[in-house]
């Protein structure tokens, strides 16, 4: 969300630090499905006072994410040995479009999305969820994630947890644990 909030801080002319604040304030309430997207930037725009028009930054907004072909390529090579499941804290407009554009339903087994659970990581329980629904045990599992408060949750329940920092590394700590990459 940073670099996002970098690029709305240059094309409305108002701080980063500012901008970053407005949006993260919406962020809960619309990555949990309670407010929709033109709500959100209606808010966002009316906490910045700016007449910008909200259209233009969704427009931006859904064209925003870039896949790391590395990271899909190493997806697809485990799903041949492996269940794999997306837990994302999203949004229903900008994760569905997501999910279109880049065909993640074909990338994954399973994908649960915070809107939809109404609940989101790191509460505990929606790891346990993810669990229940794909049927395995917490150590039978293994969560990668590139927030360490949600890498910490998912080992405080028993899921085998990586720190995602980089490609390498990611591939290190799977190969450490005995999967094959």
């Amino acid at each position: 969300l940073y670099g996002l909030c970098e690029k709305f801080s240059n094309m409305l002319n108002i701080p980063t630090k500012e901008v970053f604040e407005a949006y993260h304030k919406q962020w809960k309430p619309w990555k949990l499905g309670i407010l929709s997207m033109g709500k959100v930037y209606e808010n966002f725009l009316h906490d910045l006072k700016s007449d910008y028009p909200k259209e233009k930054l969704i427009k931006i907004t859904l064209a925003y994410a870039k896949l790391n072909k590395n990271i899909v390529d190493l997806i697809k090579k485990l799903k041949n040995d492996y269940k794999i499941a997306c837990l994302t804290n999203h949004t229903k407009e900008w994760f569905g479009n997501d999910l279109k554009r880049f065909q993640l339903d074909k990338l994954f087994d399973k994908i649960f999305a915070s809107y939809k659970l109404k609940i989101d990581k790191p509460h505990l329980e929606v790891y346990r969820i993810v669990l229940r629904e794909i049927r395995v045990k917490p150590e039978e599992c293994v969560f990668i994630d590139d927030l360490k408060w949600n890498v910490d949750a998912a080992k405080r329940i028993g899921i085998h947890s990586i720190h995602f920092k980089s490609y390498s590394q990611l591939k290190k700590e799977l190969r450490n644990i005995g999967i094959r990459t």
